[in-house]
């Protein structure tokens, strides 16, 4: 009975939220301008999810649809910039405010949302609605909320506490938890 009053419960909530609910590929393919179209979602920031796109789709890349062979591990700052650094194309809904591509993460602690300019060359949105940061805590730093040390450490992303990111191989993807949803990228090649 309660699984029944809880099931009814979830669709109610549902049914209040102004977006509309997409799961998997929207199913337009392609947007041309290699930025995708997404509904209704809003990420960490309060990033709307409608960087949209003529056709409102999405094309998955073959890396971004791929199940991994394995994660790569890594417990220094060091090393997690070795593997985080650089541009990386987002494969499911933005997360951050100005994400029409994907994100790029820097080694000065910035991230910032990539969109195409006028020429389509990959560009980063700047300004203080679109700069923002990120900070890493190795595993044994302090907790920030338990002020114990930390077992498998934990990343800051403007100003949010959120677990460390995880990185595969076969193929390359980023997993990162920008809001609630698990966000999942590939690196963006040049």
């Amino acid at each position: 009975m309660k699984l029944i009053i809880m099931g009814i419960a979830g669709l109610i909530a549902l049914s209040g939220c102004s977006g509309d609910v997409i799961v998997g590929d929207a199913g337009g393919g392609s947007t041309g301008a290699g930025a995708p179209g997404f509904a209704g979602n809003t990420g960490v920031f309060g990033a709307p999810g409608g960087a949209g796109g003529a056709s409102g789709g999405f094309s998955v890349l073959a890396d971004c649809s791929a199940s991994p062979d394995s994660y790569e591990t890594y417990s220094t700052s060091e090393e997690l910039n070795a593997l985080l650094i650089g541009r990386w194309r987002r494969c499911v809904e933005p997360q951050i405010a100005g994400e029409d591509l994907g994100v790029e993460f820097t080694e000065d602690g910035k991230v910032y949302p990539l969109t195409t300019d006028e020429a389509q060359q990959v560009v980063r949105r700047t300004g203080v609605d679109y700069e923002k940061t990120w900070a890493y805590f190795p595993p044994g730093s302090e907790d920030l909320i338990s002020h114990t040390p930390s077992v498998d450490g934990f990343m800051v992303l403007d100003e949010v506490i959120t677990s460390v990111p995880e990185f595969t191989t076969g193929p390359r993807q980023l997993r990162i938890w920008f809001s609630p949803i698990r966000s999942k990228y590939v690196p963006l090649l040049p």
